[in-house]
């Protein structure tokens, strides 16, 4: 649905219809409601941009006053929501109300701020971001009709520039020209749907006039050299070249960048045959791959490390050499959001490299992780060499993409890693590049290793909070805390908890559900199950990490359960698994640097070390003779729980 079509449809979607990426327009079945008054259109302007996220009251009172709001700014802050919310209660812009206020006002009040709770269809911004989720998915998937069709419609939601006509504060102001730039990689992905459908002639007229309004911008200028190119007027493209180079060193000091020349010497090796011998033109074609999963917006108590990942991977940390290449190493035990941290990394830090981002899962079977040779050949075709260039070996494949890799700017996302020898071949061959990578053990010794810790109670409780509703935590904030404690402060048990608890409230609606849900997990012998939810799964995790470990590794973790509190020292260790002391420091060590032990240091003066089971690794080697975990009952058997549940509490 377009901006053009939103009257028309409140009629056949009953609600409030908001529209941003243009002027300011406000519609509820076909009656206009878009309020006139300056600042309550800021108001709603900054809401609507910030959709489904609690716009604090601060950040509100800067948007509208600045840094010196009067004293009286909150009250009539207050006053502008309830002028706004009776606009869509009514029946006109000055109607009678139609209802009284409700859970489902569009404005909702939110501890320290409001959040406007439109749908994502009727939020022409909403639309914009699904229709272009959509259509990278298709490009993803190699289908660039599909890909074209539905960024086209992504981009006609666009009428004019953000809120054109409403007064705009600073941080709205920022945000729309964030929104601005997301309008023209969306059209950046869609001329590369375009091209690779051979539509090279729109594709030239269109890239022209755009570039008539951003004579400075580069990935247009790629796109428009590249489908010249294709369409064999290649003295026209390498005069596109000359002209934007020209500009950039007069108007920024600056030169091209690497991809603008390395397509230039593309066209003039197939101009002319041997002024450019060696390269290959097939890997600057096609998409730039941008293969990471879908980004994480739960994300609890990390910003310190995602601030640090930031400075590293982007060199605005300080790291060993300017061209070092960056490489962070994340490791920590299983279900503790190794996964979730570099993903939201990943995502923050996509922008600082154009040239694409690759994304391999080296888990593989328990016993046989994934080769490097195999996750070789995926990278090689994302940057695409063709099937026959590929070579066979190892170190041939590993060197060609040291090759591809040089002086370009992308980002490689590798996940689960067993050892660094897995890592090793799969390192870009340039510092302009970076590398993310998740692990349980320490790995490369050029790597920034970050350690994952678990939650502390507050981020856990808000973590919980944010799944299964702030109203329920409030109203059992003692076994929340308690279910945080329960999980270890693992994300991903909270988060299987927090989806069973969603799952079971509809049974559970006039009891205490989380209350009822401590209980249950108060119980060694049933915690593991109820932290399997779906594909939430924190006993399989710890099945394939108890599955890399040697023999000898896991008979010692199996013994070591069984002891009393699950704390102990040297002596202790020594005495159960029949060891001499002076043989066991190595063996506990490879157990702590594979996360099911950790390393203690007691409070006492005389600071004596120990080691520890986290809790749940305590219940996963303690129930492993007993065979494996299953989890609960899930789907329709999950009212028929929830109601025993109660009934047992």
């Amino acid at each position: 649905m377009d901006g053009d079509s939103l009257r028309n449809a409140s009629n056949h979607s009953p609600g409030i219809h908001i529209n941003i990426l243009g002027p300011l327009e406000v519609v509820k079945n076909s009656v206009a409601l878009t309020p006139t008054a300056p600042k309550l259109q800021q108001v709603l302007g900054f809401l609507a941009l910030h959709r489904q996220q609690v716009s604090q009251t601060g950040d509100l009172i800067t948007e509208v006053w600045g840094e010196s709001p009067p004293a009286s700014a909150q009250s009539t802050l207050q006053t502008y929501i309830h002028k706004l919310r009776r606009a869509f209660t009514a029946d006109g812009p000055y109607g009678i109300r139609s209802a009284p206020p409700c859970a489902d006002e569009v404005i909702q009040t939110r501890p320290n701020g409001y959040v406007l709770t439109v749908p994502q269809e009727r939020l022409d911004l909403g639309r914009f971001q699904r229709l272009t989720a959509e259509g990278q998915a298709a490009l993803r998937r190699s289908e660039p009709a599909a890909a074209t069709r539905l960024l086209s419609r992504a981009l006609a939601a666009w009428r004019a520039p953000v809120l054109q006509g409403a007064p705009l504060g600073a941080l709205s102001a920022r945000r729309a020209t964030a929104l601005e730039e997301t309008r023209l990689h969306v059209l950046e992905l869609r001329f590369d749907a375009e091209l690779q459908l051979g539509r090279y002639d729109s594709t030239i007229n269109e890239l022209k006039t755009l570039l008539a309004e951003h004579p400075l911008h580069e990935s247009l200028h790629v796109r428009l050299i590249l489908a010249l190119h294709r369409c064999g007027r290649q003295k026209e493209a390498l005069a596109v070249y000359d002209r934007l180079r020209d500009s950039l060193v007069e108007e920024l000091g600056l030169d091209p960048s690497e991809e603008l020349r390395r397509l230039q010497g593309d066209i003039i090796a197939a101009r002319f045959p041997g002024a450019s011998p060696g390269r290959a033109t097939a890997t600057v074609t096609g998409p730039t791959p941008a293969q990471l999963p879908p980004d994480v917006t739960d994300l609890r108590g990390r910003h310190r490390k995602l601030d640090l990942i930031e400075r590293h991977v982007t060199g605005t940390g300080e790291r060993g050499g300017v061209s070092s290449l960056p490489i962070v190493w994340v490791t920590g035990m299983p279900g503790v959001g190794k996964s979730a941290l570099t993903l939201r990394a990943a995502h923050r830090v996509r922008r600082h490299f154009p040239d694409g981002q690759l994304f391999a899962d080296l888990t593989g079977a328990p016993a046989a992780p994934r080769r490097p040779e195999d996750v070789l050949h995926g990278f090689l075709s994302a940057l695409r060499v063709p099937p026959e260039r590929i070579p066979a070996g190892l170190g041939e494949r590993s060197q060609m993409f040291r090759t591809l890799t040089a002086g370009r700017r992308l980002l490689v996302l590798l996940h689960d890693a067993v050892s660094a020898a897995q890592v090793r071949p799969l390192l870009p061959g340039s510092g302009s590049c970076a590398v993310l990578v998740t692990s349980q053990v320490h790995g490369l010794h050029s790597a920034m290793v970050i350690p994952l810790e678990v939650l502390d109670i507050a981020d856990g409780v808000d973590l919980l909070a944010g799944i299964v509703g702030r109203e329920l935590v409030a109203r059992e904030p003692r076994a929340a805390e308690r279910l945080v404690t329960l999980c270890g402060g693992l994300p991903l048990a909270l988060r299987a908890v927090a989806a069973r608890v969603v799952a079971t409230r509809r049974a559970a609606r006039r009891g205490h559900v989380l209350s009822a849900m401590v209980w249950k997990m108060s119980d060694p012998r049933t915690r593991l199950s109820l932290l399997c939810f779906d594909d939430l799964d924190i006993g399989s995790r710890y099945q394939a990490s108890f599955a890399r470990l040697t023999p000898q590794e896991q008979h010692a973790c199996l013994l070591l359960g069984l002891l009393p509190g699950g704390r102990f020292n040297r002596e202790q260790a020594s005495a159960q698994l029949g060891y001499a002391v002076g043989d066991i420091d190595a063996l506990l060590m490879r157990l702590a640097e594979s996360h099911f032990l950790r390393l203690r240091t007691s409070g006492c003066p005389r600071a004596e070390t120990y080691y520890a089971f986290h809790q749940i690794s305590r219940a996963y080697v303690q129930q492993y003779d007993t065979g494996p975990v299953l989890p609960l009952a899930s789907g329709a058997a999950i009212e028929r729980d929830t109601r025993e549940l109660l009934h047992d509490g």
